[in-house]
């Protein structure tokens, strides 16, 4: 769905003045998130997820596709039993699997089909290698013992998510506790979940997976001012680094909670009309757009099973079928700039300023970007 905005609401800072809907193409060259640290293909961060929901089955399979290692807790799931609750939590990723199959991701991907429908069990994603399968947990402490990050896709209520979280750090007290929520300030949640605690302190993160989530190269990330100077944003911006996703740094007023006391009296309806305004101001993608990039991205992460370095020596016409070359950021301009570390010339002059300020990343092999230098930049 596109970004809507009321009429009487500030535009967010990716906005013009007079948007109604959004399409990524324009604010792909956003990205603010630097990754850092040594790559690590053989990794498997295990990932737990509470609720599987609409949201909730997406993210899972999303980290199975991208190779995680997935525990999983939901309320009815557990309740239907260990055994029986495991066949309906496999059938729903199954069912989304089998939706980026007819989209033709998991073709483009080199993935395998998932199970015939009415089937359940461990996914064959490629041929010689372990089936896949998210592991169905009894209790939200099971599934956060060992996790690296707590995802939470429960409803968007305060006590809800203290409940998750203050279960998760009982058992996982460093792990980062991510929310998706769209209303509530980041501060809040922590605060809520500090009190009557010394220590550790709460590492909750903002964490959300745009729809249609598979296959989305990117997410949002909202941080408070003192978490991206310490340790939460450097294991956050690891953790992604790890699962080949991008990350923007959420800028919407009032998300994080700080500096105001925007969003804190509870129930009120000054409270509800900033609840509304946050959740209106966040991102949202196309459909058109999102499907066009779920392929690029199906794409690369098919010519990524040889390693980042078989994604080095692709141009932007061999992996996207381009008839020219053109920025694979705005997709406008014609890439002009040379990354003498891995010899991609992908950006325009625009798109590579600003990435070499905010993402010096390649886009395509995700090694460091570092531009070559012309001879009129020394005139």
């Amino acid at each position: 769905m596109g970004c809507v905005l009321a009429c009487d609401l500030a535009p967010p800072p990716w906005c013009g003045a007079n948007s109604v809907a959004l399409d990524l193409q324009s604010t792909e060259q956003k990205l603010l998130m630097t990754f850092e640290g040594d790559e690590d293909e053989n990794f498997q961060p295990i990932v737990a997820v509470i609720g599987t929901g609409f949201l909730g089955q997406r993210i899972v399979t999303e980290m199975l596709l991208l190779g995680a290692r997935v525990k999983v807790f939901d309320t009815n799931l557990a309740a239907a039993g260990l055994t029986h609750g495991q066949e309906l939590l496999d059938r729903m990723v199954c069912t989304v699997l089998r939706q980026c199959a007819a989209a033709g991701l998991l073709e483009l991907a080199g993935l395998c089909p998932p199970p015939l429908a009415g089937s359940a069990g461990a996914w064959q994603a490629r041929e010689g290698e372990e089936p896949r399968q998210a592991q169905l947990c009894i209790s939200i402490a099971e599934a956060a013992t060992g996790a690296e990050v707590v995802i939470e896709a429960v409803p968007d209520s305060l006590e809800v998510k203290c409940e998750v979280f203050s279960e998760a750090m009982a058992v996982a007290p460093a792990a980062l506790l991510a929310t998706s929520t769209l209303t509530l300030p980041l501060m809040r949640l922590s605060l809520a979940l500090a009190k009557d605690r010394r220590d550790p302190a709460p590492r909750v993160v903002g964490l959300r997976f745009l729809d249609p989530v598979c296959f989305m190269p990117i997410v949002e990330i909202t941080l408070s001012s003192a978490q991206m100077g310490g340790p939460d944003r450097r294991d956050l911006v690891s953790l992604l680094h790890r699962l080949r996703k991008s990350a923007f740094q959420c800028t919407v007023q009032g998300c994080t909670g700080e500096g105001s006391s925007d969003g804190y009296d509870v129930g009120t309806d000054e409270e509800i009309k900033n609840a509304m305004r946050r959740s209106l101001r966040r991102l949202r993608i196309l459909p058109a757009s999102a499907l066009h990039r779920q392929k690029r991205e199906a794409k690369l992460r098919r010519v990524q099973q040889g390693g980042f370095r078989s994604a080095r020596k692709l141009t932007t016409a061999q992996l996207f079928g381009c008839d020219e070359e053109k920025c694979c950021i705005c997709m406008a301009a014609s890439a002009a700039v040379t990354n003498v570390l891995c010899g991609h010339c992908v950006m325009c002059n625009g798109c590579a300023h600003l990435a070499l300020q905010l993402h010096p990343i390649c886009p395509i092999c995700r090694c460091p970007f570092e531009p070559a230098l012309k001879a009129q930049d020394h005139s």
